[in-house]
């Protein structure tokens, strides 16, 4: 995970803003948790997304990335026995106001951020391994949820069935740090959490 921690306010902040979303600049540990979909490439299986935590902390701005997959894995994408409507894709650019808490994920119900209010989503459903970001939108509570991949220690190089439209660490050491920053936001302003979702 790169850190960086300086007196100005991070430039992806006014991005946020651009799209006329809202950013969180009051108190210590406000998260700004912003996913940024790289969309130079439409190949599937690959952690070549970011996730931004963004905060303030003893009077500087504190700025956590680490690589994520904003999009579902081959697996889901080519099965052609998951589900008849296609594997959900996250919708870019979207923000999802108080969308997230602290909670099980998974059939081994480890702590992660559960969705649990409505969003919006693609189905994918031409069983091909190419993201398709044009179909439908759907809204509703998908379990759409931000987790970690493999337990390993140097993670996982390709998605594969760790993600089903869910955003998804890489890394297990980042996405401990990640659910730590959760736990101390959780202190001060309560279990709800914001995600932003953008594309470059």
């Amino acid at each position: 995970m790169q850190i960086n921690v300086t007196e100005y306010e991070p430039h992806l902040l006014d991005y946020v803003r651009k799209h006329g979303y809202k950013v969180f600049t009051k108190g210590e540990y406000n998260l700004n948790i912003i996913g940024v979909r790289n969309l130079s490439s439409k190949r599937s299986d690959l952690f070549d997304d970011k996730i931004y935590i963004i905060f303030k902390k003893n009077q500087a701005w504190h700025e956590y990335i680490a690589p994520i997959t904003t999009d579902p894995g081959r697996y889901y994408l080519t099965a052609t026995d998951y589900r008849q409507d296609g594997v959900a894709i996250m919708v870019h650019p979207q923000q999802c106001l108080g969308a997230y808490k602290i909670g099980p994920h998974g059939r081994t119900r480890y702590t992660a951020l559960r969705q649990e209010k409505p969003i919006m989503i693609w189905r994918d459903n031409n069983h091909d391994e190419h993201l398709d970001y044009d179909s439908k939108i759907y809204e509703g509570i998908f379990h759409v949820n931000i987790h970690r991949s493999s337990t390993h220690p140097n993670g996982t190089k390709i998605v594969h069935k760790w993600s089903a439209g869910c955003q998804v660490f890489q890394h297990i050491d980042d996405f401990d740090i990640f659910m730590s920053l959760c736990y101390k936001a959780k202190e001060i302003y309560g279990d709800t959490f914001t995600y932003t979702l953008l594309a470059q």
